[in-house]
């Protein structure tokens, strides 16, 4: 089995239906196990590989963020707009998040949204949160594929566990 030394943008982290996580950099695809790295998407990355008994490439280490060469800055698409502009990416992210908390908690201030049973409000929160925060960066960034495979993802909260209130 061989291994090398991957560094280039890292355009998609997706997490699969069963919680595994795969990276496509330099347009292939690198198994990374449990490991979520969707917060260095649209950043230069550099990690180790190695070939597995399968022929597939896993991740070996941790993915880090490096600083892009001027070749690398170039080729990102530079001039505006958040396509191959991982600062912004980020901060509209960010701000996404604090949108969503802040939609889900004036639900539930409004009894709009109620917490169901006790042990599950928690994760139920969170589920609904990252759609909140999943339409408000498709809206503000028109990237519609925010999260899109949270649809399948068997730990999001089932949905008794969060019942919105009558009107």
């Amino acid at each position: 089995m061989s291994s090398k030394t991957i560094r280039g943008k890292l355009e998609v982290c997706f997490q699969n239906k069963h919680g595994f996580y795969s990276l496509k950099v330099n347009d292939a695809w690198h198994n990374c196990g449990k490991n979520n790295y969707k917060e260095l998407e649209g950043s230069i990355v550099e990690f180790k590989i190695a070939e597995n008994k399968k022929g597939y490439w896993d991740v070996t280490g941790d993915v880090v963020a490096v600083a892009a060469s001027p070749e690398e800055r170039s080729s990102s698409g530079g001039g505006g707009g958040t396509k191959g502009n991982s600062t912004q990416v980020s901060i509209e992210r960010q701000m996404s998040y604090k949108a969503g908390i802040d939609i889900v908690m004036k639900l539930i201030e409004l009894d709009k949204l109620a917490v169901g049973a006790k042990g599950k409000s928690f994760e139920g929160t969170l589920g609904f949160i990252d759609i909140a925060a999943a339409h408000v960066y498709a809206g503000i960034s028109g990237d519609v594929a925010f999260h899109a495979e949270e649809e399948e993802d068997p730990t999001a909260p089932p949905a008794a566990d969060f019942v919105p209130t009558e009107a």
